[in-house]
C-alpha cells in the first residue's frame, strides 16, 4: 500500500488549500509558510474514517506530535492522521530530498509503525534566499558605514554558533512552539531588542563581579532589581523613570539585528519529561524509570551550514560619540553575552552559545583569541597569520585518520544512550561530508550491536534512537 507524503501545509480553508497546493515550491517566504500555512488535520480525507479514527470531535486539529504510532487500545496505526509536520518542514527549509517518518506496516491484519525515508516532492529555492541574505548583510554594512561617517564607532563581531539556537520559541503558533523567521526573507535572525537585553545583563554582571565585598555586591544588585542603574549602564543602554531617584534617558548604543553570514540549516531539538506520572501527582507514583517518555520537538538553528562549516552570525552595534570612551567595556559585555549568557530560549541548558569553534585567530598584536568569540577587525578583514601553515595531508588519508579516531573513542553499547548528544555533535562538527557519513555509519553499527533492542528503541520513539536515525537520514546512511 502506498502512503503519501506528510501534508506539510494546510489552512483552515480547504478551498484556499486546493488553490495553493499542499506544499509550496520555488521562490516563497518560508517564514510566512511556517507561521500561516501549517497543516491542519482533515479527517474527511480518510477512506474509512470509522475504522481509522474513532474521535470525530476534532475534525480540524493542528498536530503537535506524531500519532502514527501504534494505538494502545486497537493495536494498529492511523495512517496519514495527525502526522507531525516538523520533519518535512525542516527538510523543506534545508533543501533535503527526504525525511524520516513512521509508516504503517501491516502484518497478519495488524499494523506497526516502522520508520522509513519519505521523498520530498517539492523544494524551496535556497539559492535565491542565500542571495537575498547576502544583500541584507551588505545593506547593513552600508548603514553602519554611513553612521561611522557621522562619528559613531562600530563594534562588529562575527561569532560561530557553538550550540543550537532556539529563537522565538515563546511566540504565538498553532503548535505552541514558535520560531523567529524574518517576515520578508523567511530566514532565522536574532532581533536587536533580544540582543540588547542580554548585553545589558552581561554588562551589569561584569560590573557586579568587579565589586569588592559581599555587602557592596548586595547593595548594587538590589538597586538594579529595583530599576536603578549605574551611570555607565544608563549612558549606554538608557533607562526608565524610578521615582525621583532616576530620570528617563535615551541610551547611546544602536543595536542591529544579527544575521547569519551564510544560509543556516534547521534541526529538531526536544524537551522531554521523564517522569510525567510523578509530576502530574498520580497517587503512589515516584520518579521511576518505567514511565512513558513524552518528547516534544521544536525547531532550532543548526551549528553548521550546508558545507559543514561552523555557522557565523554577524553582530553589529554602533556607539555614539557620547559613549566612545566605554568601547572596551561594551565590547567585553557583548563577548560575555555571546560566550557565557547565550541568546534565545533554553540557554539554561546550553543553547544559544557562540564561540570560536575551530576558528582561532590572532589580533593585531599577535595575541591568540582562543576561547573568545571569533572577531573581525574594524576593517572587516582577518588579521595576517604569523605562523607557517603545515603541509596539507592527503584528503583520503586525513579522512581515514578522523574516522579511526572517532571509532576508537566510541563508548560501550550500553552507554550509548547517555552520550548520544556529544557523539552526534562530534559527527556534525566534521567538515567533510564523507567523514560525517562514515562516522555516522560506525555509530549506527554500534547501536545495532543488539538489533532487537535498537529496533525496539526506534519503535518506542526513544529520544536517542530518534536523534540517531535523523542524523542517518541527513548523512545518507541507510537504517535497515
Amino acid at each position: 500500500m502506498e502512503y503519501e507524503m506528510t501534508p506539510a501545509t494546510r489552512h483552515v480553508s480547504l478551498d484556499v488549500n486546493r488553490i495553493i497546493g499542499e506544499i509550496p515550491n520555488g521562490n516563497f517566504n518560508y517564514g510566512l509558510y511556517f507561521n500561516k500555512w501549517l497543516y491542519v488535520a482533515d479527517h474527511s480525507r480518510l477512506k474509512n474514517p470509522g475504522r481509522w479514527d474513532r474521535d470525530r470531535t476534532k475534525d480540524l486539529t493542528c498536530p503537535t506530535d506524531d500519532q502514527t504510532t501504534v494505538a494502545k487500545k486497537f493495536d494498529y496505526c492511523k495512517p496519514n492522521v495527525h502526522l507531525d509536520n516538523l520533519s518535512v518542514s525542516i527538510s523543506l527549509f534545508n533543501g533535503d530530498n527526504s525525511y524520516l517518518r513512521p509508516f504503517p506496516d501491516e502484518k497478519n491484519g495488524k499494523y506497526n509503525a516502522q520508520l522509513k525515508s519519505q521523498q520530498v516532492k517539492n523544494s524551496w529555492e535556497r539559492g535565491t534566499a542565500a542571495q537575498l541574505l547576502a544583500e541584507k548583510n551588505a545593506r547593513l554594512d552600508a548603514v553602519t558605514s554611513t553612521y561611522q561617517q557621522l562619528g559613531f564607532t562600530e563594534i562588529r563581531i562575527e561569532a560561530a554558533l557553538a550550540s543550537s539556537l532556539v529563537i522565538g520559541l515563546g511566540g504565538e503558533h498553532p503548535t505552541e512552539k514558535g520560531f523567529k523567521f524574518d517576515w520578508n526573507l523567511g530566514i532565522p535572525f536574532i532581533p536587536a531588542s533580544s540582543l540588547k537585553g542580554v548585553v545589558r545583563l552581561a554588562f551589569l554582571v561584569n560590573r557586579l563581579n568587579e565589586l569588592q565585598g559581599l555587602e557592596k555586591a548586595k547593595q548594587f544588585w538590589q538597586a538594579v532589581v529595583g530599576g536603578l542603574l549605574p551611570d555607565t549602564a544608563r549612558n549606554l543602554f538608557g533607562c526608565g523613570v524610578v521615582g525621583k531617584e532616576q530620570e528617563a534617558c535615551r541610551g547611546n548604543v544602536i543595536f542591529m539585528d544579527a544575521w547569519p553570514q551564510t544560509m543556516p540549516r534547521l534541526k529538531a531539538e526536544i524537551m522531554n519529561c521523564h517522569y510525567p506520572e510523578y509530576l502530574n501527582s498520580k497517587a503512589g507514583r515516584g520518579p521511576t524509570e518505567d514511565q512513558q517518555l513524552n518528547p516534544q520537538k521544536f525547531w532550532a538553528v543548526d551549528t553548521h551550514d550546508d558545507k559543514g562549516k561552523p555557522l557565523l552570525f554577524v553582530f553589529r552595534a554602533l556607539l555614539s560619540p557620547a559613549a566612545q570612551e566605554m568601547e572596551k567595556e561594551f565590547e567585553a559585555a557583548l563577548r560575555s553575552a555571546l560566550n557565557e549568557h547565550g541568546l534565545g530560549a533554553k540557554t539554561a541548558i546550553g543553547h544559544g552559545r557562540f564561540g570560536t569553534g575551530s576558528h582561532n585567530q590572532q589580533d593585531a598584536s599577535g595575541n591568540s583569541s582562543k576561547g573568545q568569540p571569533a572577531l573581525a577587525n574594524e576593517n572587516h578583514t582577518p588579521p595576517p597569520s604569523r605562523s607557517i601553515a603545515p603541509p596539507e595531508k592527503d584528503p583520503d588519508a586525513q579522512r581515514q585518520e578522523d574516522v579511526a579516531a572517532f571509532k576508537s573513542a566510541l563508548p560501550r553499547p550500553d552507554a550509548l544512550a547517555g552520550q548520544i548528544d556529544s557523539l552526534l555533535g562530534a559527527i556534525r562538527a566534521r567538515g567533510d561530508a564523507e567523514t560525517r557519513k562514515q562516522c555516522c555509519q560506525a555509530l549506527l553499527e554500534l547501536a545495532q550491536t543488539n538489533k532487537k533492542k535498537f529496533k525496539s528503541a526506534v519503535k518506542d520513539q526513544k529520544a536517542w534512537a530518534v536523534k540517531l536515525t535523523e542524523l542517518c537520514v541527513e548523512s545518507g546512511v541507510e537504517v535497515s
